[in-house]
């Protein structure tokens, strides 16, 4: 956003091309609250924007290092009159660390997907510095991945009463990390990779060569009398061929 005036023209100094992004304007409010030293807020940021993921993860970072994910803390702080304690593991105040770091059920995930940061932290901000200085790039897509769907997890768990294990938290992210960068074409053979007993990972075999394989999978909800029909094809590289989806009704 360039904006003219009867003074001249206003360039926003805050980015080379003098244009407006919410990405530059948001690290220069955070450097000014000094919520974290300037180098490693900007360590941080540099990292976060370049990571390779999908962006509705990127997004529920973005909100946990602003303060401004609703947990019950938050929410509470803001005049909100809700009880503290962390719906998952009763043990402790749900905040932004808690629930996506220190909360037994999330420590667990981290566990199983092989990242920790070594040392104490005592907010969500410091943690990241410490993550992003021990994990590479790919790491680094995982960690946003799993913090996406340990928030998920916990929505689910307050508004749906649907609870899930660690295994399938931990999947579920690996699965739509891996299914995400397939659709950006920047990693066909993701879904290639061995994977562990009881991670809860569906492996997908490639076919016999110049050939191509069609995965299936229906979905049925009986309280609506309907279902859904979906299909994905691909070639023995992986690379995506052909995907449909159709919805079916039938008498009840």
């Amino acid at each position: 956003m360039v904006l003219e005036t009867d003074m001249g023209i206003v360039f926003w100094n805050q980015e080379d091309t003098g244009q407006y992004s919410m990405k530059s304007a948001y690290k220069w409010l955070q450097q000014k609250k000094e919520s974290w030293q300037a180098s490693d807020s900007t360590s941080v940021w540099a990292k976060l924007w370049k990571i390779k993921a999908p962006p509705k993860t990127i997004n529920v970072v973005w909100h946990a290092l602003a303060n401004c994910l609703p947990t019950l803390v938050q929410l509470q702080s803001r005049g909100v009159q809700v009880p503290i304690e962390c719906p998952i593991c009763h043990e402790d105040s749900e905040t932004i660390l808690h629930n996506l770091v220190t909360c037994p059920f999330a420590h667990r995930c981290w566990l199983t997907l092989k990242i920790v940061s070594q040392g104490l932290f005592s907010d969500f901000a410091s943690w990241m510095v410490g993550i992003f200085k021990d994990t590479s790039a790919q790491q680094q897509a995982k960690v946003v991945t799993l913090y996406w769907a340990l928030w998920r997890n916990l929505n689910d768990l307050v508004w749906n009463q649907k609870s899930s294990s660690v295994n399938k938290t931990v999947a579920a992210a690996k699965q739509y990390l891996t299914q995400w960068s397939i659709a950006q074409g920047r990693s066909s053979m993701a879904l290639l990779q061995p994977g562990h007993e009881g991670d809860g990972d569906c492996i997908w075999v490639s076919p016999q060569q110049n050939s191509v394989k069609v995965s299936t999978n229906v979905a049925v909800f009986v309280n609506k009398g309907a279902a859904g029909f979906g299909l994905v094809a691909r070639n023995t590289e992986g690379t995506l061929q052909k995907q449909s989806c159709m919805p079916v009704q039938y008498a009840q």
